[in-house]
């Protein structure tokens, strides 16, 4: 293979990389739409199977609560940690809200 083969290749490789991650993306973001608490007094705590769900500041300011449930569900489908889906998906927010 030549070099020019092998490096558009390779281009083509983080291309797809990319749009893989812009998918992933934009999918937290309709997550969070889906799972954001709107008034944290009126429904930031929730019981759930004898637990109390909150509504996380995973973000900065302007940015949504988002449920503490959804979000140990979501980050265990990003096959990340519980910290650091927790900031992943923050920055993720901090992005959209923005």
């Amino acid at each position: 293979m030549t070099s020019s083969a092998l490096l558009a290749g390779l281009r083509a490789g983080v291309r797809v990389r990319e749009e893989s991650v812009v998918a992933e993306w934009a999918g937290i973001v309709e997550w969070a739409a889906g799972n954001t608490v709107a008034d944290p007094e009126a429904g930031a705590a929730t019981i759930r199977d004898g637990f109390v769900d909150t509504g996380l500041p995973i973000a900065g300011e302007g940015a949504p609560l988002v449920s503490e449930f959804a979000l140990m569900e979501l980050v265990a489908v990003l096959g990340r940690s519980p910290d650091g889906g927790r900031v992943y998906v923050g920055r993720v927010l901090e992005c959209a809200w923005r």
